[in-house]
């Protein structure tokens, strides 16, 4: 499944009040408490302004935050195209579709219902907006007849009292705004304050759809306009911020308004002093020091040169290790990207957290760091490669901001401009970012440019001749062809290193230019690593053999004595060691500790609980083990033994020796508490965005 490519302040309104934490009581959040206007209305409204086709009907839905679509659409509009049993039909974008989320559309004629999907999913039943048309396919001899297409549009949920705007690869604390359509926040001015917020473009449904620019509006009661921007739709950066001084105080109604085709959203909205200072002065004192994140999906230890490494890899990072605080022989939870950033995110083992599988994402019952942080005043924003980093598996609990770069805007140049823009969004709190990248992930790109076009050759010309051993009866084909082209694999990935080193490294030193490090933390990690051969393995995910587990692990700051430190270490370890940089209390539920308190001899452990693989690997005093569950444990039976000291490369199985049998049975009771849920966890849904996504990243069930 996850294998290489190869393979593959105050308010008097009610419902506003006064943030805490470690910033000025004049703050004043205006999602807090907000009260939206109906939605039926500004949907009726939003489906006046189609063009270029009939109108659809807008009915109330179950609950005031939900309403029904449906459109139209008879057999005289439909045409026959090729393939055989393919049929077109025009449906302009525009109007309350474009409010819809495209999982929620359906198409239906009294009969049948036909589902969307993929287009590589196509199939009988099935159907896909393409732009300005729907895609039909019926099974042969079918006609289709006068159907009828349908949608549930319903308003995001608040979260902890805090309205969210939600829409395409962004969800974050806003304001939802309808075209025409007045939203009001009724609060009182402290003096000397300015409004703080973002501007953010709405999202197009289609990669082949266009939207006019977006014009965004602040008003008083009374009509007096305070602000006016008109946006053009820039992909993949969609925000602008703006601070606007405000010379008025007391009793006051903000009007938020749009104008354009689509709802757009106006970002933390907040009232915040005017003299800010900046987040190394604040006039109102010292503040907690903020935080930043890298994490870089499927970055091996030994691609630094602090664990064996080529110096000439990674030379701007290893310059950088030189003055960190470094955790040398640091291990992931897990050996694939869900359940490894899930327990680096809430502290627990991924049995706990839940996100085990596609299908299972990480349990609301966890407490993740970013929402202790939230809790003690940090802004907390996310900028990740999505797939298995995203909102869908709930990995954006306690952001403010979680903003999701999809497969086809993969840049590592653009993912870093939007963490830039979240450093320069500064409203007085400290903050806490998380930045995630797949550049070192399939689908490789090539060179500084990221050219994705001589993977996407390279993996054509293989699937031809994965196709023929197949024919030819050859068992496991597709892994033996990945053993065979491995080397063609890892000259990729050395290359994807290499780049991610020249940009993250120049982006560390603008940070450390800034004086960033004088006030603030940085960390660097991974979620796992990868096989290239080792161990017979190829990729990520199954077996937990230490190339997969092994992850880098540094933190640069303020008191932090540089230096490497040996001994086994886990991710689990990270939400705790942050929040002791930030100078809060840890989660009760949290089972790592921070890695600046004084170190403890314990067990470490690491777990693959997928349906088609289970086990659990033990580090104790320079020996691991390898089992299937706790009862091979009590039994003494364990799949593979290693002594790490003596073979760090795990190439020798010692699973027969005594000592591994007695270690399996001494260890066995101590595994079963991190196998425990913390809270209930159903299956998802997988959409077809959701899967498209999985897919493009070598990920399917």
């Amino acid at each position: 499944m996850r294998v290489l490519f190869l393979l593959a302040a105050l308010l008097s309104a009610p419902g506003c009040a006064p943030e805490s934490g470690s910033t000025s009581a004049a703050r004043v959040d205006l999602t807090l408490g907000f009260v939206p206007a109906p939605l039926a209305p500004a949907v009726e409204a939003l489906e006046a302004r189609a063009a270029g086709r009939a109108r659809g009907t807008v009915t109330p839905g179950e609950t005031p935050d939900a309403v029904h679509f449906e459109l139209p659409l008879p057999r005289e509009l439909w045409s026959a195209t090729e393939p055989a049993g393919d049929w077109l039909a025009p449906i302009p974008r525009g109007g309350a579709l474009g409010a819809a989320r495209s999982e929620s559309i359906e198409l239906g004629d009294g009969a049948r219902v036909a589902k969307a999907c993929i287009r590589k999913d196509l199939e009988p039943g099935r159907f896909v907006l393409e732009s300005e048309t729907l895609r039909l396919r019926l099974a042969p001899g079918e006609d289709p007849q006068d159907f009828r297409l349908r949608a549930r549009i319903e308003r995001t949920p608040a979260r902890d009292g805090r309205a969210r705007f939600v829409q395409g690869d962004l969800a974050c604390a806003g304001l939802t705004v309808y075209p025409g359509v007045a939203e009001r926040v009724h609060v009182t001015v402290p003096p000397a304050s300015q409004l703080v917020f973002g501007c953010i473009s709405p999202t197009p449904l289609s990669a082949r759809e266009t939207l006019p620019a977006t014009t965004f509006r602040v008003r008083l009661a009374d009509g007096a306009v305070l602000f006016e921007h008109r946006q053009e739709l820039a992909v993949p950066v969609r925000t602008s911020w703006h601070r606007l001084p405000l010379p008025l105080t007391g009793e006051q109604t903000f009007v938020f308004e749009i104008e354009g085709g689509a709802p757009a959203g106006f970002a933390r909205p907040a009232l915040v002093p005017v003299e800010l200072g900046t987040p190394a002065a604040r006039p109102s004192g010292p503040v907690a020091p903020d935080l930043v994140l890298f994490l870089a999906d499927t970055f091996r230890a030994d691609n630094l040169a602090v664990s064996g490494g080529d110096p000439a890899l990674a030379p701007t990072l290893n310059a950088f290790l030189e003055r960190a605080l470094v955790f040398s022989e640091a291990r992931a939870t897990a050996a694939w990207t869900l359940p490894s950033i899930g327990a680096l995110n809430s502290g627990v083992f991924p049995g706990m957290h839940g996100g085990t599988s596609l299908e299972r994402g990480i349990s609301p019952a966890v407490e993740t760091i970013a929402e202790v942080l939230a809790a003690a005043g940090y802004r907390t924003a996310a900028v990740t490669d999505s797939g298995l980093f995203s909102r869908h598996y709930g990995q954006d609990q306690g952001f403010e901001w979680f903003e999701e770069v999809t497969v086809s805007h993969w840049n590592l140049r653009d993912t870093l401009t939007r963490a830039r823009a979240q450093l320069a969004a500064d409203d007085g709190r400290p903050l806490f970012l998380m930045v995630h990248s797949y550049r070192v992930h399939g689908p490789m790109r090539l060179g500084p440019d990221e050219d994705p076009a001589p993977w996407s050759e390279l993996i054509a010309s293989n699937r031809e001749r994965l196709r023929a051993r197949r024919a030819s009866g050859e068992k496991d084909a597709a892994r033996t062809l990945a053993l065979e082209l491995v080397n063609e694999g890892r000259r990729f990935y050395l290359d994807s290193v290499s780049d991610l080193d020249r940009k993250v490294g120049a982006w560390f030193g603008e940070l450390e230019g800034a004086g960033f490090l004088e006030r603030g933390y940085l960390a660097f990690t991974a979620d796992h690593g990868n096989a290239y051969g080792e161990n017979d393995e190829v990729g990520h995910g199954g077996r937990l053999y230490d190339v997969k587990l092994s992850v880098p692990l540094a933190l640069w700051g303020p008191e932090l004595t540089p230096e490497v430190r040996p001994g086994i270490v886990s991710l689990v370890d990270l939400a705790p060691t942050l929040a002791a940089l930030a100078r809060v209390a840890p989660a009760r539920s949290w089972v790592g500790r921070s890695l600046l308190a004084p170190r403890v001899e314990r067990v470490d452990f690491a777990f693959s609980l997928e349906k088609r693989h289970h086990e659990i690997a033990l580090y104790q005093g320079g020996k691991k083990l390898l089992a299937p569950d706790t009862a091979a444990l009590r039994r003494g039976e364990a799949s593979h033994a290693f002594d790490l000291v003596r073979d760090p490369g795990e190439l020798t199985n010692q699973a027969g020796e005594a000592w591994a049998s007695g270690l399996a049975r001494s260890l066995a009771d101590g595994v079963e508490p991190w196998l425990v849920p913390l809270g209930e966890n159903g299956e998802l849904e997988l959409s077809p965005e959701v899967m498209a996504q999985l897919e493009a990243i070598g990920y399917a069930r």
